[in-house]
């Protein structure tokens, strides 16, 4: 996996209003470790299971801005998919409701986000 240098600072995603507002950055990191240790977790339960032979992940950070999500699967399949950059409400942990700019990259958006 190649991910974002988390100690860069990223044009998105940010609070609108402010954009050296850290929150927004830790909320990515914390998204960032809490999907990529369940991708992890998941692949090598395919492999106890016995399902496929081998896993490994390989986790490299960069220093650039996410505009996609790339995925290699045995070195000869890709999924890709482009990010859209969108301006929202986000809550966040401290239960501020915040403008964000940030990214959306999963699925059609409804008319409401």
């Amino acid at each position: 996996m190649l991910l974002p240098d988390p100690s860069l600072p990223l044009p998105y995603p940010r609070v609108k209003e402010d954009p050296d507002d850290s929150r927004m950055r830790t909320r990515l990191r914390a998204i960032t470790e809490t999907h990529t240790a369940s991708l992890i977790g998941a692949l090598r339960d395919l492999q106890t299971e016995g399902l496929v032979p081998f896993v490994d992940v390989r986790i490299r950070q960069a220093p650039l801005t996410p505009t996609f999500k790339l995925y290699l699967f045995n070195a000869v399949e890709a999924l890709h998919g482009m990010y859209e950059i969108i301006e929202r409400p986000l809550e966040l942990e401290d239960a501020e409701v915040v403008t964000a700019l940030t990214c959306w990259g999963w699925g059609p958006r409804s008319p409401t986000t």
